[in-house]
């Protein structure tokens, strides 16, 4: 038995130095949250997500209790207890610090603390939002031509949409029969003008064949005699 304590007494001092060596691994993450307590969170939904964390972490850590590792490794225990239940006690503590580390740092890496604040804000403002309108719910007066106001309302509502839609087709219209019809227009316009000075060249050409020639001659063969 001496030999066999002997024997387990080195295993068990390799066994404490790699757990030291995890938790120098961990130590870097530590000093990242260093004045990063979950207690000291405030908001319904970050302090509910870590109280589901505690909880699921001890169902997860509750079939490495001692009385377990006991049963388990009888044998192992029998040749040493005290180094037995030392191991076993600083591995299972080991390992909680490790995934409560862990989770720690996903809360602060992922900013969680300020996204479940601003979800929890974002529920108070519906909750403030639903009791404005439970309190400026409607409620009947009593007299039937007002009451049926609010209720006929929508209808006139869906009729004035109906006569704005058709007010814009009805512009619409207009708008392209005024540039089909203005260029019409102005070429009746320019024909009436040519017509006029038509009417002008008509004129001077019927005076001019009304006057009598011969006379004409013969009035400049008398100014050209005086």
């Amino acid at each position: 038995m001496a030999s066999n304590t002997e024997s387990l007494e080195p295993t068990s001092i390799t066994a404490t130095d790699t757990t030291m060596e995890s938790t120098q691994g961990t130590t870097r993450n530590e000093s990242l949250l260093e004045d990063f307590n979950l207690e000291s969170l405030e908001g319904k939904r970050i302090t509910a997500f870590c109280q589901a964390f505690k909880k699921t972490l001890d169902r997860v850590l509750a079939p490495g209790k001692p009385e377990k590792f006991n049963n388990v490794y009888r044998a192992v225990r029998a040749q040493n207890p005290e180094a037995f239940s030392s191991i076993t006690e600083q591995m299972m503590q080991n390992a909680r610090e490790n995934i409560e580390t862990e989770f720690k740092l996903m809360i602060k890496q992922e900013d969680l603390v300020d996204l479940f604040g601003e979800l929890d804000k974002i529920r108070e403002s519906q909750m403030t939002d639903t009791d404005q309108d439970q309190k400026e719910a409607w409620r009947p007066s009593g007299i039937p031509s007002v009451d049926c106001q609010d209720h006929i309302m929508h209808i006139k509502l869906a009729y004035k949409d109906q006569l704005q839609k058709m007010l814009q087709q009805i512009e619409q219209e207009n708008e392209q029969l005024k540039e089909t019809v203005l260029p019409k227009r102005e070429k009746i316009i320019s024909k009436e003008q040519e017509l006029i000075k038509n009417k002008k060249l008509e004129m001077v050409v019927q005076t001019c064949q009304n006057v009598d020639v011969k006379k004409l001659q013969q009035q400049g063969v008398l100014l050209k005699t005086m």
